[in-house]
């Protein structure tokens, strides 16, 4: 009877410490130099010598799907299996390539992994090209800043790298309108930034209660930093900086009857040019002045000063038409006879300038 005991004493033993003991452990290495990935444990010399098609039954791996629709159709990706001891090993036929995500799964024991390639740094070659106003002396309720880029950016937390530095080293805090629609140009080249209204206006608590973004006699320094990304995700080649001094606000609305226009000679294709008598908004100096009848190409210089107009074909004897829409701007937002800070204390309404303001000019 105590043989019998003993016996079923020592199966009972054995089946519990089989109960108790911990399932085989699997892990799934990856190596990016030979783009090669094995799941490591206790596997059966049947399974490491077992047919390529039976081991991508079992060990699949593949591209990981941009959604759960797509897991259905994509296939393993190609490649050998090998095994050797209490591993087995799956190497790709091609490079696995950056930005791509893999999953490898070891069916048997419900384990996968993921490798996510880092993507390709991009040559830095994007830059800033220019800032507008290009001025060192700028009002101090200048409206709004235009960054031009070498190349198309990326959308998207633009407002981290834009810094603004006053001479004493301090961060000026939110000195720009900062909206989710980001005002870039079609091409993605050319960003339109205002500087908060809300600071500028007299009478409006955002300037009552923290005060003007830009002090007068005050000198700043507008840095765009180069963790900035262009549209290939590469970072800008390089930071930019422009520094620039503040002089009195200008409240002043632009008149055109005291630009200076410079006429060509006949038969000659040199520019037409007219001289500012203050910096305008260069985008829309650029697009609201023109040559009735004439075909040509504009520019502007001297800071802002000086708009260029060079014609297609020869000038004739004549006299022409410069057209010039009167919601044109000066670097503080004034329009032709209407200023950007309306003061609300006058009587009656400013007379309302024509749309379109003719100036002429003699070609002999």
């Amino acid at each position: 009877m105590s043989i019998i005991l003993s016996a079923l004493l020592g199966l009972f033993l054995a089946v519990t410490a089989f109960a108790q003991a911990p399932p085989p452990r699997f892990s799934i290495e990856w190596d990016t130099n030979r783009s090669a990935v094995r799941v490591m444990g206790t596997i059966s010399a049947d399974l490491q010598n077992a047919a390529a098609e039976k081991l991508q039954e079992l060990f699949p791996v593949s591209v990981e799907p941009a959604n759960v629709l797509s897991a259905i159709v994509l296939p393993p990706i190609a490649g050998s299996y090998s095994g050797r001891s209490n591993a087995v090993e799956f190497q790709a036929r091609f490079p696995f390539e950056p930005g791509v995500a893999y999953r490898a799964s070891f069916l048997p024991a419900k384990v996968s992994s993921v490798l996510r390639m880092p993507q390709r740094e991009q040559p830095r070659i994007t830059v800033v090209a220019q800032i507008y106003p290009t001025a060192d002396l700028v009002p101090q309720n200048l409206l709004k800043l235009y960054l031009h880029f070498s190349g198309p950016m990326s959308r998207g937390h633009i407002y981290e790298h834009i810094h603004l530095v006053d001479q004493e080293g301090r961060t000026v805090e939110l000195p720009f309108l900062e909206i989710n629609e980001e005002l870039w140009n079609p091409e993605m080249t050319r960003l339109t930034l205002f500087l908060d209204p809300g600071r500028i206006k007299r009478g409006v608590r955002p300037l009552e209660e923290v005060g003007p973004a830009l002090l007068p006699e005050k000198s700043y320094t507008l840095t765009i930093d180069d963790e900035w990304r262009d549209a290939r995700g590469a970072r800008l080649k390089e930071p930019f900086v422009k520094k620039f001094r503040v002089i009195l606000p200008d409240r002043e609305p632009p008149n055109p009857a005291t630009w200076k226009i410079s006429p060509p000679k006949a038969g000659s294709r040199d520019p037409v040019t007219i001289f500012f008598s203050e910096p305008m908004d260069e985008a829309l100096a650029l697009r609201m002045i023109s040559v009735k009848s004439a075909a040509g190409t504009k520019s502007l210089a001297q800071n802002e000063r000086l708009w260029r107009f060079n014609p297609e074909e020869p000038w004739k004897a004549s006299r022409y038409e410069v057209l010039v829409q009167s919601t044109i701007e000066d670097l503080a937002g004034n329009n032709v006879g209407k200023p950007f800070e309306v003061d609300l204390q006058q009587n009656g309404q400013p007379r309302q300038p024509p749309k379109v303001i003719s100036l002429f000019f003699q070609v002999q």
